[in-house]
């Protein structure tokens, strides 16, 4: 590993709630990670193309609910 790139619970969070608005896609945590990376450090990746994979359905629907309640 070269590098990496820490994420705080609430830009899982952020990233998660993004995927399932904008996108009707519902991931896990772990899932929304790479996405709230890229979030957090979009400059890191200007110029590149990027490739996320998002994964793992395996969430509790009311979840969600509480992440939107704050």
């Amino acid at each position: 590993m070269d590098d990496y790139i820490l994420v705080s619970e609430a830009e899982i969070a952020h990233a998660m709630l993004l995927l399932d608005e904008q996108y009707g896609i519902v991931v896990e945590g772990s899932g929304a990670l790479a996405l709230a990376a890229l979030r957090q450090c979009p400059d890191r990746f200007k110029g590149r193309t990027v490739a996320l994979l998002l994964c793992g359905a395996n969430l509790d629907r009311t979840l969600l609910s509480r992440l939107r309640a704050g």
